[in-house]
């Protein structure tokens, strides 16, 4: 029996301690956002009709993010304040909201790209 509540309480204290790893957040922003429309010029599509290997955007707890665009990854720093978004690389700006699990980011690139993404 003690054997048995041992190894019940090693396996709780090894499950806390992989959940505190160093992206563990309260921020309900960070995780990884899915693109679920493109918008450009007036048309809507869904994003695999334009970008075949889709369109990915994890926000990280230290202020970091990846934006994978097709394939192609790029990097930077992201800031969300009332509910406007901030991503900032080397290569661009892009900007926009941010309502519950619903992200816009606004003229990516500025190639007048829409997207839009979900938690």
């Amino acid at each position: 029996m003690k054997r048995i509540v041992l190894i019940v309480l090693l396996v709780i204290a090894l499950g806390a301690l992989v959940g505190c790893g160093p992206n563990k957040s309260d921020d309900p922003n960070v995780g990884l956002w899915k693109a679920t429309s493109v918008s450009m010029m007036g048309m809507t599509m869904d994003p695999a009709e334009v970008f075949e290997s889709g369109i990915t955007l994890e926000l990280k707890a230290n202020g970091k993010f990846e934006l994978s665009m097709d394939g192609e990854t790029g990097n930077g720093s992201w800031d969300i304040d009332g509910g406007k978004v901030q991503l900032t690389s080397s290569d661009a700006e892009m900007s926009g909201t941010v309502s519950g699990n619903t992200m816009t980011l606004i003229d990516v690139a500025g190639m007048g790209l829409d997207i839009v993404l979900e938690k």
